[in-house]
């Protein structure tokens, strides 16, 4: 969550300051084109290029892959024969202190961040209710405008209040103050707000400010943004013949007896650096056309910032359909990779995908087994990196699987390979924590998906280990209900009837007899003749016999 955060932030701070270049560009171009470049960098901080690139993944056709993957892989997550575990060793571990440093300075940065944000809307809210005890409170004005207008006591410049149902309110006395040809061009520049919808924009900003206040760039913009929308309707209004000199004393007697809104989503007259606006009023200058040349690198530009990312989602999306296609260990070298880097999403987009593709039929049983083999990995150090991904995707199947997955081939690794007699409690013990870390993610994972046949195929093989022979049926019965075909699940429950867990050789050919009946084919019942032969040669040798 926050590398993306961080991430979001350099991209917007870079999108706006590429604004501003475009703007230097064009500042002899009219105000209006430099506050839509203002507005579209202030709006790139609600989108982040994330989301247009996960859009990309989606609305961009692209052709069902073909999953090749050699079915013939038996054994992908072969068991190691070690005793059985009783289940009062399965013991709750306490996570390690790092992560609760972690935790904590992460929730003091989100509390520091609330308190700001509920801070900024508070004033504001303040403030809005503040204009709109004015406008309930003004009375009727008759003048000649194309929206409602009211006098107000309150002393307030000329604005325009509302976004949809937009109100022009002027302070009371204001015909008086000002000639009917200056009060012509203060109405015209608030009607050019309400036709520009200054208001709704202004608003938009206001909720970008409250959420990144702590970024000084976002009320930078905010007042780059009120310069240009005050300059864009000084031009409009000069432009629609108004007199510079009446409308420029227009506005000083406005700023002489009035004050200006304390809200930046009232639009008013008086807004922005008055000096600047007078100079700009009233010197003689030719706003030039955009012309070809530019408003073709705006909407190449615009194209570009839009289309870019959903493009790359559309490259990122295929891309991840062909890793199968990829040699199995460098597959399972970039999952790793992926997982080891911190990059969550690419990793949970990718192995999501497998699941999705096994579901869907794209995929068999042994390609979703080399998939996930990648996690089948004894390393301490990739524990963190295990809970960064299931905390930025909490209801990801695949994330929970993974760290389930982790966990247990990490406990039957500390178990070892050798008898119950060479092996310590100690070595015991550390399998239980991992076993235990394992069982909850795994049973979390049963209700992510439709077919968490994987689940089932490390959660039978826990409880084999652990000496249960009632769980595991049961975790066998119910996997073959969501799907009979499933043969990882029925080779891992033929594991756990071999006599070293407690099962007997007469039980293996049962099974055998029932799962013949089921339709599989010669190779995929080779690998289940395996197992029987694999316990005829252990009995053989616990007789002493060759």
């Amino acid at each position: 969550m926050v590398p993306a955060l961080l991430n979001h932030l350099w991209q917007s701070t870079l999108f706006a300051v590429i604004a501003g270049l475009l703007t230097l560009l064009l500042r002899h171009n009219g105000a209006h084109t430099r506050f839509a470049l203002w507005c579209a960098a202030s709006c790139k901080f609600l989108i982040p290029f994330s989301a247009l690139v996960a859009l990309g993944e989606h609305i961009l056709w692209r052709p069902v892959v073909s999953l090749s993957i050699p079915t013939a892989v038996a054994n992908v997550l072969e068991p190691l024969s070690v005793p059985a575990v009783r289940p009062e060793q399965l013991l709750v571990t306490v996570p390690h202190p790092s992560f609760w440093m972690e935790a904590d300075l992460l929730a003091l940065c989100v509390g520091l961040w609330a308190c700001g944000a509920v801070a900024v809307v508070a004033w504001w809210s303040f403030q809005w209710l503040k204009i709109q005890r004015a406008t309930r409170r003004a009375a009727p004005l008759r003048i000649d405008a194309p929206i409602p207008a009211r006098s107000s006591s309150a002393m307030l410049e000329p604005g325009v209040v509302g976004f949809f149902r937009p109100v022009l309110l002027l302070p009371a006395g204001i015909t008086e103050r000002l000639s009917a040809a200056q009060l012509r061009a203060v109405v015209l520049h608030e009607i050019c707000h309400v036709r520009r919808r200054d208001n709704l924009t202004a608003a938009i900003h206001m909720l970008v400010e409250a959420l990144f206040w702590f970024h000084p760039l976002v009320w930078w913009l905010g007042r780059r943004m009120i310069v240009e929308r005050e300059c864009a309707c000084d031009e409009a209004v000069v432009g629609a013949g108004g007199d510079p000199k009446v409308y420029a004393e227009g506005i000083l007697q406005v700023c002489r007896h009035y004050v200006e809104s304390p809200l930046s989503c009232t639009a008013g007259v008086g807004g922005a650096d008055l000096l600047r606006r007078i100079e700009f009023i009233m010197t003689p200058r030719l706003i030039r056309r955009l012309g070809a040349p530019r408003t073709a690198l705006l909407m190449a530009a615009a194209a570009a910032v839009v289309l870019g990312p959903i493009a790359v989602g559309s490259v990122f999306a295929a891309a991840a359909d062909a890793v199968p296609e990829t040699p199995p260990r460098a597959a399972a070298q970039l999952l790793r990779d992926l997982l080891q880097r911190g990059q969550y999403a690419d990793l949970d987009q990718r192995i999501n995908g497998f699941q999705k593709a096994y579901e869907a039929r794209a995929l068999d049983e042994a390609g979703l087994l080399r998939a996930f083999a990648a996690f089948e990995v004894v390393d301490p150090a990739l524990a963190v990196n295990f809970d960064g991904w299931v905390k930025s995707f909490p209801r990801s199947y695949a994330a929970h699987l993974a760290r389930g997955t982790y966990y247990f081939t990490s406990g039957t690794r500390t178990r070892g390979t050798k008898t119950i007699d060479h092996t310590t409690q100690v070595q015991l013990a550390g399998m239980a924590l991992y076993f235990a870390k394992a069982q909850r993610d795994l049973t979390d994972s049963l209700a992510l998906t439709a077919k968490p046949l994987l689940s089932y195929n490390v959660l039978i093989r826990m409880q084999m280990m652990a000496g249960s022979a009632q769980e595991t049926r049961t975790l066998f019965e119910s996997a073959i209900k969501i799907d009979p075909t499933a043969m990882s699940v029925r080779r891992a429950y033929m594991r756990s009837l071999q006599s070293r867990w407690g099962g007997s050789l007469s039980q293996m050919q049962a099974f055998m007899t029932q799962t013949r009946k089921v339709g599989f084919t010669e190779e995929q019942l080779w690998t289940l003749e395996k197992l029987i032969d694999a316990e005829h040669q252990w009995q053989a040798r616990q007789q002493g016999r060759p």
